[in-house]
């Protein structure tokens, strides 16, 4: 009575199949559940055979479609974040609402990929899977620096992670061109052991422990080498030009396919010259190159397809086109860096016009025309030319105000000409054209018609302007004008002759156009007993009046 419960029991405890397996057996006999053991046989087998043909199937898309393929490597590398042995899952520490993350290196026949993976727990669920502990775990004391390498990698800046592989590629580069100096085998071998163990302790992977499998040589390394460095190289280019707000569509594909180019010339003599088919630096490359530019909306046409390789042999030309394009980028930052410092020296000058135009003829105003001075130098120097309309336009209102005497520099003195040459030629266009300006003449240029008229002037400075040489002629009745011009410098003593001249009554020196040099006219008006006058504002008859009986009057009247 007591061992038929106990009997039940193991019935119960049995599972549905073997219940089921039982119970066929009792009813059709040994024979007929060995004849359905041979067909549940014969379906395994047909579906391995199923499976073998699906997966090989798989191994070749996978081989050749490069999206398939990094679709599956994603998918590995969730899987592994969520099931390996040192997810965060695993340990508990990742609850509702929270993000399981995790980097696994992958390693299979000496190809290497770093998957980063990442999977959200929603709410309201518990974690993916929990692993029981059979014993408690007894924590290995680390080493500070080794503890934080071993640390889960956390999401950075694109740039900083760019930043970061360069130096990971420029470092594989240094690798590369030491075992190229590599003078026996057995050296050579020595130095890929001690590589491949520092890259390990940087808790990274670089394939070239793995080298001897591979049949690497000396000359492969130093090829190799220009090829790491030459993406290291692109790379940092590309984080330069990405990083910058202010850089264009054209620039952002330029260094993105210059990156593309090198990384793929790596990746042909990864897979022809070691047989290397993943490797870490340069997946995690081509994975940085692929998210930019879906997070940009670059299309980069070159490069980014298997059938588009780029050319290790070639290296030399890549870096040649990757160099032309930072000259080129480098250029373009600096025009930029100059354009906003002239922008604001500019607008400084503006304010400098505004203040002598405020100030006018007070001795405050030679200061103001230095530091005018000073930032017209800036921009010209950063390439303005001193032919600028806008400059020209907002210095004429100015000129007024230049005190007398004042000397003005180089840059200043090369603007003045530019700008005595444009109205010169504004003047003889209006005057072909037939147009005239008449001005009301002014109590001082009646008195000037009365003292010259039927007499000559010599007028010393900048180019000869029909229109206001007409207009002088005109208001002052004068016989003739002779007017120096000192755009070509000559020298003072040639126009001594038109001084000397009887018929000459003034020798007129436009001091705003004249050089240095000419203030010697004033001796030579002394030699031969001539009226001299320093003209410091235009031409204008009212203008050279004024000046004409302030500076000369008493002696005219004589």
């Amino acid at each position: 009575m007591q061992r038929q419960p106990e009997r039940g029991a193991r019935q119960e405890s049995r599972t549905p199949n073997e219940r089921a397996a039982a119970e066929g057996e009792r009813r059709d006999g040994p024979d007929a559940q060995r004849a359905r053991d041979a067909s549940g046989a014969e379906d395994a087998s047909a579906d391995a055979s199923a499976f073998e043909r699906v997966g090989a199937r798989l191994i070749e898309l996978f081989r050749t479609d490069p999206e398939l393929r990094a679709a599956g490597l994603a998918l590995s590398g969730w899987l592994r974040a969520v099931c390996g042995d040192d997810a965060p899952a695993e340990k508990g520490d990742a609850g509702a609402g929270q993000e399981l993350s995790a980097s696994r290196l992958l390693s299979l026949g000496g190809n290497a990929v770093r998957v980063q993976a990442q999977a959200s727990v929603p709410d309201g669920e518990t974690p993916p899977l929990t692993l029981p502990q059979d014993e408690p775990e007894v924590a290995e004391p680390v080493e500070p620096a080794k503890a934080e390498a071993r640390a889960p990698r956390r999401a950075r800046d694109p740039y900083e992670e760019g930043d970061e592989l360069a130096a990971l590629l420029k470092q594989a580069a240094a690798d590369f061109r030491e075992l190229s100096s590599a003078d026996a085998p057995a050296a050579l071998h020595e130095q890929r052991r001690a590589i491949s163990r520092a890259w390990q302790e940087r808790d990274e992977w670089l394939w070239i422990g793995d080298a001897d499998k591979h049949g690497v040589t000396t000359d492969d390394c130093a090829l190799f080498a220009e090829l790491y460095a030459t993406v290291a190289r692109a790379l940092r280019f590309a984080v330069r030009v990405l990083s910058d707000d202010e850089a264009q569509e054209e620039d952002k594909r330029r260094a993105l396919t210059r990156l593309a180019e090198s990384q793929s010339a790596l990746r042909v003599a990864l897979e022809d010259r070691a047989q290397v088919r993943f490797e870490d630096l340069q997946q995690r490359t081509f994975r940085w190159l692929q998210a930019r530019t879906a997070i940009d909306q670059i299309f980069v046409r070159e490069y980014m397809r298997l059938d588009n390789p780029g050319d290790p042999d070639g290296w030399k030309d890549t870096r040649s086109r990757l160099a032309a394009e930072e000259r080129r980028w480098s250029a373009s930052l600096q025009e930029r860096r100059q354009r906003a410092q002239l922008e604001e020296v500019w607008s400084a000058l503006h304010d400098r016009l505004r203040s002598i135009r405020r100030e006018g003829p007070t001795r405050a105003v030679t200061d103001l025309w230095r530091r005018f001075e000073n930032e017209l130098a800036t921009l010209i120097k950063g390439g303005l030319q001193p032919s600028n309309r806008e400059l020209r336009e907002a210095l004429v209102p100015a000129l007024d105000y230049l005190p007398e005497g004042y000397r003005p520099k180089a840059d200043f003195t090369r603007v003045l000409e530019e700008l005595d040459r444009y109205q010169a030629l504004a003047e003889a266009e209006a005057s072909s054209g037939g147009a005239t300006t008449q001005r009301a003449s002014s109590r001082e240029a009646e008195r000037v018609a009365e003292l010259l008229r039927g007499r000559e002037v010599v007028l010393i400075g900048g180019e000869e302007r029909p229109g206001s040489k007409a207009a002088l002629v005109r208001e002052f009745g004068l016989s003739d004008l002779t007017w120096v011009q000192t755009s070509s410098k000559p020298s003072y003593k040639t126009f001594e002759s038109a001084i000397a001249r009887p018929e000459t009554a003034v020798v007129v020196l436009a001091i705003r156009w004249a050089s240095h040099s000419y203030e010697n006219v004033k001796a030579l008006c002394d030699k031969h007993e001539k009226a001299y006058v320093r003209l410091p504002g235009g031409y204008s008859p009212n203008q050279v009046a004024y000046q004409i009986l302030e500076q000369v009057s008493d002696r005219l009247e004589r």
